[in-house]
């Protein structure tokens, strides 16, 4: 999440784990809604609205897929490529998105660190070829797992590319062979892309 004074007022927009970690409560009218929301089957993503130590609005924003996105996943995966979704949205729009487009392999709730541990990750050969990947989802279990250590990456066959368009995109993208930034994207992504 973010926040921000203005005069001697803190507004301040993010996730559950935001206002968990600002120990705002959410009032019951707002879980009764996002309930119901989630009732509804649609894959959202609830951004709340902060004024103070108060919940003063939920925003329910979801992904629109673009139409040619799944023939995208189909021609690139009979080139060979394999491909994987990191996102920062919670499982259920992930799933949503990832089912639209034609992904199986997908993580949700990444931040940016999770994100660049993932990318070093498939750049380092593993002792253990074969089993799931060691993925963490923060700088925590990054650090924990020793994704993020410093050490020399070996190189595997193939080369692992980032596509991103956020800020939480940066890290992996620079760690990647190849960094691809959407040209909708922030700046500070598309300086850190290759491509």
């Amino acid at each position: 999440g973010v926040w921000g004074l203005g005069g001697n007022i803190v507004v301040g927009a993010g996730n559950l784990d935001f206002l968990n970690a600002m120990s705002i409560e959410i009032p019951d009218e707002v879980v009764t809604t996002r309930r119901t929301w989630e009732e509804s089957g649609g894959a959202f993503t609830p951004v709340y609205m902060t004024i103070n130590e108060d919940v003063v609005m939920m925003l329910r924003l979801e992904d629109t897929v673009r139409s040619d996105a799944r023939l995208a996943v189909q021609l690139m995966s009979k080139e060979g490529v394999e491909m994987s979704m990191l996102t920062g949205d919670n499982e259920l729009p992930a799933q949503a998105v990832a089912a639209q487009v034609g992904i199986t392999d997908f993580s949700f709730r990444m931040g940016p660190l999770g994100k660049e541990a993932w990318i070093r990750d498939r750049r380092v050969k593993r002792e253990d070829v074969g089993r799931p990947a060691n993925v963490a989802h923060n700088a925590e279990e990054a650090l924990e797992a020793g994704i993020l250590k410093k050490r020399r990456a070996h190189r595997v066959a193939g080369s692992v590319g980032m596509l991103g368009d956020g800020l939480n995109d940066g890290p992996a993208m620079a760690a990647a062979d190849i960094g691809i930034a959407l040209s909708c994207g922030l700046q500070l992504t598309i300086d850190a892309a290759d491509i």
